[in-house]
């Protein structure tokens, strides 16, 4: 996998908005992740639907090569159950 990000994805990253609302396909797991991994924070919520679980864990894992970061532990809840726990 190979990307380059868009303009509004880097502004984004890099800006200091707390909260990400943007139409489907427009890159939020990118831009979550990649503020996420540039900034202090220890936590990052993400609500989503149970499918996309995979999806997350390869952006994480490819965005932490990319970034230089290893600091994201995934803890997968489903209907207000844990059922998995895994550091990618």
């Amino acid at each position: 996998m190979g990307f380059e990000l868009f303009d509004y994805q880097k502004t984004y990253i890099n800006g200091s908005a707390n909260a990400l609302f943007s139409e489907a396909g427009t890159g939020k797991s990118y831009m979550s992740l990649g503020r996420f991994l540039k900034s202090d924070a220890t936590k990052l919520l993400i609500i989503g639907l149970a499918g996309k679980v995979g999806e997350w864990e390869e952006d994480i894992l490819y965005l932490e090569e990319h970034m230089g970061s290893d600091k994201i532990t995934v803890n997968v809840i489903v209907t207000g159950k844990q059922i998995g726990r895994a550091h990618v």
